[in-house]
């Protein structure tokens, strides 16, 4: 079996960072969340039974999010939805086994797949979030267009990428910008060097 690499393992040491730490942006990369893509139809009510059975929580709406207690599900497509959880994707594909109805006809069809060592995940804070990816972004991702719980499919500095508004971790005085970003694993040294210069373009 292969071994998972995190995000930026790829990087040599000279370019490798832990974290960008600016007061206007903080950029983590996530190296805790496991990935599963989930394929079927929206209105199968197998797939919605399952979905809820196993994780508790519903299909989300186009464009938005369902989230609870540290796992989510984003809506990519009417017919496709990334699942993170911090819970190893092994152990949740095998309660979603588990969770199967023995009885369900073969007409439920649906799919789901470990995309862990597939996407490379970035958490974007601070004043200046909106404005660096709205650099290199058509959407429109001021809080008024893109609230905290929308999700969506965009490319960031020429990037096919996922990005969603994930509830802030603490509440603070003074509003900033919290993104979320997932993108091919192969695209992350350039997302990491396009966004360790954005202070450059300020």
């Amino acid at each position: 079996m292969l071994e998972h690499r995190a995000a930026l393992d790829q990087l040599c040491p000279a370019r490798h960072a832990q974290a960008i730490d600016d007061p206007r942006l903080c950029v983590m990369p996530i190296t805790d969340c496991r990935l599963l893509l989930v394929q079927g139809n929206a209105e199968d009510p197998i797939l919605r039974e399952r979905i809820h059975r196993v994780l508790g929580l519903a299909l989300p709406a186009p464009l938005k999010a369902s989230v609870r207690l540290g796992t989510a599900i984003l809506w990519l497509g009417p017919k496709e939805w990334l699942i993170e959880t911090t819970v190893p994707a092994s152990a949740t594909v095998q309660l979603w086994r588990a969770g199967a109805d023995p009885g369900a006809e073969a007409s439920g069809l649906h799919a789901i797949t470990d995309q862990s060592d597939a996407f490379a995940g970035f958490d974007l804070s601070g004043p200046r979030a909106v404005d660096v990816l709205m650099s290199g972004c058509s959407l429109d991702l001021a809080p008024r267009a893109f609230p905290v719980g929308h999700a969506a499919r965009t490319a960031i500095a020429d990037v096919p990428a996922i990005i969603w508004s994930p509830m802030a971790a603490a509440p603070t005085s003074s509003p900033s910008g919290h993104f979320r970003c997932w993108l091919d694993r192969s695209f992350a040294a350039h997302f990491w060097d396009w966004l360790a210069e954005s202070p450059s373009r300020w």
